[in-house]
């Protein structure tokens, strides 16, 4: 089922199923954002979460190995909030599929294997700009 809402595209056929229950699944798209596939016989929906609702959700929901598979790091992640600054790139199409295919594999966020990157290809140069920063001041 697909659907758009908000402008934000929720698909059970291109989305990472989390896990379920006996009427509803749990879904995380393509961008990270959770939603909740509820069926019946009569009735399928589609409704939108925010991560804390989708934790919750799963916790109530889900067994420990599929709950810690997708939220194990979610305390880590919320605290990089204070130290991260969100921007936009533009990356070549082949890497950001294999970027998001791997983030999945791995449960690591994309930002952080970006970070992880950058600083494996220009650690020390960031280094010493870090040691000219300081001493400028």
């Amino acid at each position: 089922m697909r659907k758009v809402i908000k402008g934000r595209v929720y698909n059970t056929a291109t989305s990472k199923l989390i896990g379920s229950s006996k009427t509803h699944e749990l879904y995380k798209n393509t961008k990270g954002a959770y939603f909740l596939y509820s069926y019946s016989a009569k009735v399928k929906r589609i409704a939108p979460l925010t991560d804390e609702e989708a934790q919750a959700w799963a916790n109530k929901n889900l067994n420990m190995k599929e709950y810690e598979a997708e939220f194990e790091n979610m305390g880590e992640i919320e605290s990089d909030l204070v130290t991260r600054e969100r921007v936009n790139l533009t990356l070549d199409i082949k890497i950001l599929a294999n970027l998001r295919k791997l983030s999945a594999e791995k449960h690591i966020a994309m930002g952080r294997m970006v970070d992880k990157a950058v600083m494996a290809m220009y650690g020390e140069e960031f280094e010493k700009l870090s040691k000219n920063g300081e001493s400028s001041d």
